[in-house]
């Protein structure tokens, strides 16, 4: 897909692996927009893309990822401002290494991570277990997308960043916390990969649904099971309130 112009809505857009993503892309002239929790970070994140890349198309929407609620408003604000959506980037997410509920009742982790309340089996409660299987939901959910999607011209991956400096660890005990900032002096600040499937014209014709951060595509039957897919994607249509889907 030729990039330049086309929409791209980012969540976790002003950290991480988002933000990565977003300046990489804003580089090749795609209309970055920037789903934050956060107004003043939105803008902030828009200033520093706009002066790094040049490109001041960029615009955002707050919302919170871990409410329903928030999320749906947002879609409707989308939908007023933009006439089309070409690119989905899902980079938001936390850990919360203390176990929360949103104000719908849902797992703070999972609600945020995407969709994680299929596998949820941690008992005591673990932030790091939390995360570990609310992205092997992402990643399950992917798949069951990629199928359901076959023949409609619409893509859909999972891909492994590699590692890239990110505030994830910001709810983490001290330790934690201090193994993060170790972490970020070695990582790198772009993700090649999130823009190679969102703007590469190869990819157009990919077969693989999950890739690394080399490009490699790489298979996991367990996680490419369709029954098991099939049973997260009617959990999560059901957790949503499908009648609002």
């Amino acid at each position: 897909m030729d990039i330049q112009n086309k929409t791209v809505l980012i969540t976790g857009g002003t950290s991480g692996v988002g933000k990565a993503i977003a300046l990489g892309l804003a580089k090749l002239g795609a209309n970055i927009v920037i789903l934050s929790r956060s107004r003043e970070r939105g803008q902030e994140t828009l200033k520093e893309i706009a002066e790094a890349t040049g490109n001041k198309q960029g615009e955002y929407l707050v919302a919170d990822l871990s409410l329903q609620s928030s999320i749906r408003e947002a879609s409707e604000e989308f939908k007023r401002r933009f006439d089309r959506l070409h690119v989905l980037v899902n980079a938001g997410g936390a850990v919360y290494f203390d176990k929360q509920l949103t104000a719908e009742g849902i797992e703070r982790t999972f609600a945020l991570n995407d969709l994680g309340h299929f596998i949820q089996r941690v008992n005591p409660f673990s932030g790091l277990g939390a995360t570990a299987q609310a992205l092997f939901a992402r990643v399950i959910f992917t798949y069951e997308l990629a199928r359901r999607l076959e023949g409609t011209g619409v893509k859909a991956f999972a891909f492994h960043p590699g590692l890239i400096k990110s505030n994830l660890t910001r709810n983490a005990p001290w330790y934690i916390r201090a193994y993060g900032k170790l972490s970020n002096r070695l990582a790198k600040e772009d993700c090649e990969i999130g823009v190679y499937l969102a703007a590469a014209k190869e990819v157009d014709n990919a077969k693989g649904v999950f890739f690394d951060d080399k490009r490699i595509m790489m298979d996991f039957p367990n996680l490419q099971n369709e029954e098991t897919g099939r049973r997260l994607w009617s959990i999560s249509v059901e957790l949503s309130d499908g009648s609002k889907v």
